[in-house]
């Protein structure tokens, strides 16, 4: 009668643990690898001094020695991976205390059409105070999941002059920093 009762319950125990491996062995081509989610990575955008132009067409600018130099805003586009999430923006300015660098930020647009004559600062950094090179940057970052169904992001920044326009005063560059999960990108 054991003996009996015994193979009762063999087969059934056999046939969940063959189950269970064949089910572990297929789970990542039905989409069930749930580790390659839970990795995230760090990388960086950078926008160099000639990438920044000028806001507008009648906008002196040039570009010496690594500097976007001119008097007025200055835009650079940036191509960031859907649903990235940044963490910190970070400007290299040059101010030769003439007049300053101001409204560096970080800015993002909505693609809808009731919302596309707005604009959200989503990182922004301090105006130049010292004389020389100057690296700024914000971790406080808002709306820091890049959401590129919604909106296109762009940096910015305003140099101001005074007198001559030239006067070696202007931008280096910019980087933005974002974590992205390898789900993701």
């Amino acid at each position: 009668m054991f003996e009996h009762f015994r193979a009762y319950l063999a087969r059934p125990t056999f046939f969940l643990a063959g189950g269970i491996a064949i089910g572990a062995l297929l789970a990542p081509s039905f989409g069930g690898g749930g580790a390659q989610a839970l990795t995230t990575y760090t990388r960086a955008v950078s926008c160099q001094g000639l990438a920044w132009q000028p806001l507008t067409s009648s906008q002196d600018a040039i570009y010496y020695l690594s500097l976007r130099e001119g008097g007025g805003y200055f835009v650079c586009g940036v191509d960031l991976p859907h649903k990235a999430v940044v963490t910190r923006v970070r400007f290299t300015l040059f101010d030769s205390g003439a007049a300053d660098v101001r409204n560096c930020a970080l800015v993002r647009v909505p693609l809808t059409t009731d919302l596309a004559d707005t604009f959200e600062v989503m990182a922004a950094v301090a105006t130049t105070s010292t004389i020389g090179k100057e690296r700024l940057s914000d971790t406080t970052i808002s709306s820091a999941t890049i959401d590129n169904m919604n909106f296109s992001y762009f940096l910015q920044c305003q140099i101001t002059v005074s007198g001559n326009i030239f006067t070696a005063q202007g931008i280096y560059g910019a980087d933005i920093t974002f974590k992205i999960t390898a789900a993701n990108g």
